[in-house]
C-alpha cells in the first residue's frame, strides 16, 4: 500500500495522527520532567549544603565551649602562681608608685628601694616553676627583666646614693678648669642617652607583658597595677625644652652605632 493510500485510509490516518499527537505531547513532557528533576536535585544539593554548614557551625561552637572550659580548668590550677607573681612584681618594681618613680627617673633620680630590689627580683624569677601552657607569658617576663636589668646597670655606672635615692653624677664638672671637659661632656651625654634608652625599653617591655597577661589571665585575678598602661612622664620637660610631656613607648630603641655616637 502506497503512503498516499495509507494516509487516505480512515483507520491508518487516525493511527498516524494519534502517533504524531502523542509525539508532540511526549517531547515537552520529557523536557518538563527533566527541568523539574534538575530543580529538585538543585534544591536537594542546597539543602544538603545548609545542613552541612549548620552541623559545622554547631561543632565549632561546641569546640569553642570545650576550649574555654579547658582554659578555665587549666588556669584554676595555676591561679595561686600568677596571683603571687603579680603581687611580688608590683611590690618589687614599685608599680603602685609609678607616677612618682618615672617623674624622678627621667631627671636622673631613682629610689634607693627600687635599686635595692633588683637582686630580690632576679632571685624571684630564677625560683619560678612555670605551669604548662604559658610559654609566651614567660618569654615576655624574661624580656622585661633583661630590659629592667639593663636600665639599672646602665644608670648605676655614674650614679651615687643621696639619702633615700640615687642621683646621676655630672662627672664632667670637676669644680675647676678641666682640660678634658668636652670629651667628658660627650661621654656624659652618651651615658645619659644609654640609660634613658634602657628605661624606655623597660617601660615598653613592661606594657607588652601586661598586655599579654590581660589576654591570658582573667581580669578579676589581675591586681590594680595590671589594669593600666605605663608611660614615661617628663613633667618638667627635661627632654622637651622645658615642656611637660607624656610618652607611650611603641617599640624598643636600638643601640646607636659607634659612628653615630661620634
Amino acid at each position: 500500500m502506497s503512503p498516499k493510500k495509507i494516509w487516505s485510509d480512515p483507520v491508518w490516518s487516525k493511527v498516524i495522527a494519534a502517533g504524531i499527537i502523542a509525539l508532540l505531547v511526549a517531547i515537552p513532557i520529557k523536557i518538563w520532567s527533566s527541568a523539574i528533576k534538575d530543580v529538585l536535585t538543585a534544591r536537594i544539593e542546597v539543602w544538603h549544603a545548609i545542613v552541612a554548614m549548620t552541623i559545622l557551625a554547631g561543632l565549632l561552637g561546641v569546640a569553642r565551649i570545650l576550649w574555654q572550659v579547658h582554659k578555665k580548668t587549666k588556669y584554676k590550677r595555676s591561679r595561686d602562681f600568677f596571683v603571687t607573681l603579680f603581687k611580688s612584681m608590683t611590690d618589687l618594681l614599685m608599680l603602685e608608685y609609678w607616677d612618682s618613680f618615672i617623674d624622678n627617673a627621667v631627671r636622673g633620680i631613682v629610689f634607693e628601694q627600687f635599686m635595692d630590689n633588683q637582686g630580690q627580683f632576679n632571685k624571684l624569677l630564677l625560683s619560678l616553676i612555670w605551669p604548662n601552657g604559658y610559654g609566651r607569658l614567660k618569654n615576655k617576663l624574661e624580656d622585661m627583666n633583661r630590659e629592667y636589668n639593663a636600665y639599672l646597670e646602665s644608670f648605676s655606672k655614674h650614679a651615687e646614693p643621696r639619702g633615700d635615692h640615687y642621683k646621676e653624677v655630672k662627672f664632667y664638672k670637676t669644680g675647676g678648669r678641666n682640660p678634658k671637659y668636652r670629651e667628658m661632656l660627650d661621654e656624659y651625654r652618651e651615658w645619659n642617652y644609654e640609660w634613658y634608652r634602657a628605661l624606655h625599653n623597660f617601660v615598653f617591655s613592661l606594657n607588652e607583658l601586661i598586655r599579654l597577661a590581660n589576654r591570658q589571665i582573667p581580669r578579676e585575678d589581675l591586681i590594680k597595677s595590671f589594669h593600666r598602661t605605663y608611660t614615661i612622664n617628663d613633667n618638667q620637660g627635661v627632654y622637651n625644652q622645658m615642656r611637660p610631656t607624656i610618652a607611650l613607648p611603641l617599640g624598643k630603641i636600638k643601640e646607636r652605632s659607634a659612628q653615630k655616637r661620634k
